[in-house]
């Protein structure tokens, strides 16, 4: 559990440290279970369609003509997500485990607000140093990547302070404080597409537990932009303008993606080969530059080194997790205060996911070693809460 505590907070600041704590925790949860012969995994809906996902990225490297990327890739990428995916649902094994790591989450989320408000009034944060070049980016590399962080843990704080503990009000306050900071946070990354994923995790959550919420969310992004502090208008100005150049290069980035999984529909150019594939692609376009880019739209690249039935899988994938989250949703009975946590962090969970998703229509965050390893992470947390039914009813 440890380990698990580390990678909660090593991704927001260290891929080395990230690669360190998962490897811990792969290794520790592979002899646990060859010392004590148990093999079998936790049951869930989401399993087949996770090894699907496995193999076909397997397969892919059969269609490549970069074999060591694509090796490369499968090892260190995909399959070590998978297996970090299988030890937080398996490694967690009790309430009070549970909840400890839900704590270590918010505890993190503090310190890297408070880090980033420090970047915005001092010129730099205080972890690694990062200056403050007009967006906030914390002790993240950048204020994309900042911000993909963000929306995954926002909502929540939000669903904490929204439905949690009728007796446990330190939590709500704490969580209510929160949300307040890291969503000053999240506009002054000036993102886009992170902004317009929490907007749809707030929708997700109001639509599965408060209808209220959600007329708020509408009301608010109808009627904020109008009524809000001229510095504030000035943010949101610049989020809302859509002719800027990094949305025109998205486009052209998207287009010759396009022409990339034409080429090979089915099972891709193989895992990790994006960046290698790509010269082939970028001619003739200006707007490109001379170096190496990710597509900006983390499922044309997925069907770019996948082809069309990787990405189909993936999406099963998803589907399969949002199915059971949702039967636990429904099923949990909120007769204790216990009951509330679980199922406020569970929306949470689900929104923080949620809003993942949406961003990675237009940024890369299923690439990015430090978002990808805590977007499997929070799959590992959806999942484990689901299957262990983690309820006050039983023992």
């Amino acid at each position: 559990m440890g380990s698990l505590f580390i990678l909660a907070g090593a991704v927001t600041c260290s891929n080395a440290a990230t690669e360190i704590a998962a490897s811990i925790a792969i290794t520790t949860w592979f002899l646990k279970k060859i010392i004590k012969r148990e093999f079998k995994l936790v049951h869930s809906n989401l399993n087949l369609a996770l090894f699907a996902f496995v193999l076909v990225n397997l397969l892919s490297i059969v269609n490549s003509g970069y074999k060591y990327e694509s090796l490369e890739g499968f090892f260190g990428k995909i399959l070590e997500y998978t297996l970090l995916y299988l030890v937080v649902v398996e490694a967690i094994k009790t309430k009070r485990q549970f909840r400890n790591i839900i704590g270590i989450i918010l505890f993190v989320c503090a310190l890297i607000g408070l880090d980033a408000l420090f970047q915005k009034f001092f010129g730099f944060d205080l972890i690694r140093r990062r200056q403050f070049g007009g967006m906030l980016n914390a002790s993240f590399g950048n204020p994309g990547h900042f911000g993909a962080w963000l929306v995954m843990v926002l909502p929540l704080c939000l669903s904490l302070f929204l439905f949690g503990n009728r007796g446990w009000r330190k939590i709500r306050i704490i969580s209510g404080l929160l949300f307040v900071l890291l969503l000053n946070c999240l506009i002054l990354t000036h993102s886009r597409g992170a902004l317009i994923g929490f907007i749809g995790a707030v929708f997700l959550i109001g639509l599965l537990r408060s209808k209220t919420l959600l007329i708020i969310t509408l009301g608010c992004v109808l009627i904020l932009p109008f009524v809000l502090p001229n510095p504030w208008k000035k943010e949101v100005a610049l989020l809302a303008d859509i002719d800027s150049a990094s949305i025109k290069e998205r486009l052209t980035f998207w287009r010759k993606t396009a022409v990339m999984i034409k080429d090979r529909p089915f099972i891709g150019h193989g895992i990790n080969t994006f960046n290698s594939n790509w010269p082939k692609y970028r001619v003739g376009e200006e707007a490109l530059g001379g170096g190496m880019y990710y597509p900006h739209n983390c499922y044309l690249h997925i069907a770019a080194e996948t082809g069309m039935i990787g990405l189909g899988i993936f999406i099963w994938m998803i589907v399969m997790l949002f199915r059971t989250m949702l039967d636990f949703l429904k099923n949990i009975k909120l007769k204790t205060d216990e009951d509330r946590f679980y199922q406020a962090t569970g929306l949470g969970l689900l929104g923080g996911i949620t809003a993942c998703l949406i961003h990675s229509f237009a940024d890369t965050n299923l690439y990015v070693l430090l978002l990808a390893t805590f977007f499997w992470f929070l799959l590992g947390l959806v999942m484990n809460l689901a299957t262990k039914n983690y309820k006050s009813e039983q023992p």
